[in-house]
């Protein structure tokens, strides 16, 4: 005889268990009868001089020479295994057929298996010519929507310093900058008497901000970092329900528009009020647009992917800092570095909504499409497999961050090491104009220094992985805080001490700072499942910004102590070391979908070793 399997049920297939009663084969122990038995297919009999075997259900198609069995096994998933006993079989006619055998081959073909987001991207490239296009316009937004309207801040809100004039009562010789004993001493003077510097204007030039006024060249910085913070609260959790795309552009072309306004400002609060705008749209695009680029890198390449976004970032600085070294006037520098970035805006037309977020929306043919196209220019195929969906799930919301003890340890150290490497990296930039040397060269050398970070801690995060890669990082960041520390007594008076200053200010501990930067934006992404990720991240920037805030003020410590900023950004760094160290591993997980695996992870550790109808991963495994 021979058996064709079209579909079957359940209780069409029995066979005879230990001691000789016949039960369904689904319920046999699973060494002897796979789950996969479960799945439907009617027997039907046909009388035939031989037992033969139909190995391949017609709904499959026959094996050619571009569809071998191998593929249609991948394609299929067809669970194949051998046991020995009694079959019988129930045909629709009602008669009854036993079939004895000895070591029958069945190989029962299922439901094409469908891939996850990540399995897809593992097929068509994780880190092809399409993602390398994408990161090559996520690293031109950073610089053009980031790096110059806040870097640009260090050259026009500065204070050049102040000199006597010539035949005045005034007694000091040379210019006097922030951190001179000297400094003060102005206030006493009569303001005829004394004059800002000439090595460049600013705001604090052009509205006159000295002694009682003149922390508010500091204030027209720090409210960019409270406008990120607003940014982060208001429009993180709507990209979560509008997509990444939508918010980026529109966020970043009005970041572009009242940078270049805020050159025109009558009086300074006008100025201070652009600038506060400025920062929201930064801190309201800065996180969908990396979560963006996350969102298109398979497992394995997601931490180059958001390494090397912040290489633009640090080359424009440096081109900014050779720009505002040709353009003295505050004004026209901020014209020549805000005009690109409304032109940029453009690229709303050309850059494609994430696919995780379209498959979260229903949006399936869209994200097929989107991934067609992905596929199209890595030069592979894509997958004919359905995409697999996780379970619906509302989106989360910052109560959610607290969900577990787990998901509320994750949440508490990201928002430290935030607030820490934040206020490390932004307090090395501003103090570039006090640090000693040229504020020029400085501003470039710390971007030039910051530049193999990126590489760097792409290949720090394969080899160590994330926790302990952030680990070494925060700790370099501690050691050159320490070594600046140690140098600045004598570095006012020796040149050798003011070069291992900024040696040890500049470059090491702004390197390794950046790393630690790089790494949080990574490991945070990792951390969290695709529902609450927009909101952990926005929470986590929103410390960021915060620290970002009082970092603008790190200069203004010098008045109380000059051991003060860099003796806090040492103690920052050691802190979070240790506190990254208590946080899990992330390197090569797949991405969370929802709040399911992190909140019910002892279940998920059972359904490791065993599935919903107890078969373990030996018992159930293609043969």
């Amino acid at each position: 005889m021979e058996a064709s399997y079209d579909t079957a049920t359940e209780d069409d297939l029995l066979g005879k268990s230990e001691d000789n009663e016949q039960i369904p084969l689904y319920q046999m122990p699973s060494r002897t009868c796979p789950e996969s038995l479960q799945y439907r297919a009617r027997a039907k009999i046909r009388a035939d001089e031989d037992l033969k075997e139909d190995l391949l259900d017609k709904t499959l198609p026959s094996p050619s020479p571009t569809n071998t069995n191998k593929q249609l096994e991948q394609k299929f998933q067809i669970r194949k295994f051998r046991f020995s006993s009694t079959l019988r079989f129930w045909p629709p006619e009602g008669r009854t057929t036993t079939i004895v055998a000895r070591k029958i081959l069945l190989r029962i073909p299922i439901s094409p298996m469908k891939l996850s987001t990540d399995e897809v991207f593992e097929r068509i490239g994780s880190f092809g010519r399409y993602q390398i296009v994408l990161n090559i316009f996520v690293n031109i937004a950073y610089a053009l929507w980031w790096a110059f309207p806040v870097m640009a801040m260090v050259f026009i809100a500065s204070d050049p310093g102040w000199k006597c004039k010539n035949n005045s009562t005034c007694p000091f010789t040379g210019t006097i900058s922030l951190g001179d004993d000297r400094y003060k001493h102005r206030c006493d003077i009569p303001r005829k008497d004394w004059d800002f510097a000439d090595e460049f204007t600013s705001v604090v030039t052009e509205f006159d901000l000295y002694c009682e006024r003149g922390a508010l060249g500091f204030v027209s910085t720090s409210v960019i970092f409270a406008g990120f913070l607003a940014g982060c609260i208001v429009v993180s959790p709507i990209s979560d329900k509008f997509g990444r795309k939508l918010p980026t552009f529109v966020c970043g072309f009005f970041c572009a528009v009242f940078n270049f306004v805020s050159a025109f400002a009558p009086a300074f609060w006008v100025f201070a009020l652009f600038r506060g705008i400025v920062g929201f749209m930064i801190g309201a695009y800065s996180i969908p647009i990396f979560v963006l680029t996350s969102e298109f890198s398979g497992v394995r390449r997601r931490g180059t992917a958001g390494s090397v976004v912040w290489v633009g970032y640090e080359l424009f600085v440096m081109v900014l800092a050779l720009i505002a070294y040709g353009i003295r006037d505050w004004r026209q520098l901020v014209i020549v570095t805000g005009v690109p970035g409304i032109v940029f805006a453009a690229g709303y037309f050309f850059i494609p909504e994430s696919v995780r977020w379209l498959l979260k929306k229903g949006r399936y043919t869209e994200a097929r499409k989107t991934l067609s196209k992905v596929a199209l220019l890595n030069g592979k195929e894509m997958p004919d497999e359905p995409i697999y969906l996780p379970k619906e799930e509302r989106l989360g919301d910052i109560r959610d961050l607290f969900s577990s003890p787990k998901m509320a340890h994750k949440t508490l150290g990201c928002w430290f090491m935030w607030f820490a490497v934040s206020f490390i990296t932004w307090g090395i930039s501003f103090s570039a104009p006090f640090v000693g040397g040229n504020i020029y060269s400085n501003v470039a050398i710390s971007a030039a220094a910051s530049l193999p970070a990126y590489p760097f801690c792409a290949l720090l995060t394969v080899w160590f992985g994330r926790r302990k890669s952030l680990f070494i990082s925060f700790l370099v960041a501690s050691a050159g805080a320490i070594g600046a520390l140690l140098m600045t007594d004598k570095a006012e008076y020796d040149t050798g001490y003011l070069a291992g200053k900024i040696f040890m200010s500049m470059v090491v501990a702004k390197l390794a700072s950046v790393v630690a930067f790089t790494l949080v934006y990574i490991y945070a992404a990792e951390l969290f499942p695709t529902t609450l990720r927009n909101v952990a991240m926005g929470t986590s920037t929103s410390w960021a910004r915060v620290s970002g805030f009082a970092s603008a003020y790190a200069p203004l410590l010098l008045e109380i102590h000059r051991f003060l900023p860099f003796g806090i950004m040492a103690g920052l760094a050691l802190a979070s070391a240790l506190i990254c160290l208590t946080l899990p591993e992330t390197l090569d997980q797949p991405m969370m979908e929802d709040l399911s695996r992190d909140s019910n992870d002892q279940d998920h550790k059972q359904d490791e070793n065993f599935n919903a109808n107890g078969v373990s991963p030996e018992e159930n495994t293609l043969l």
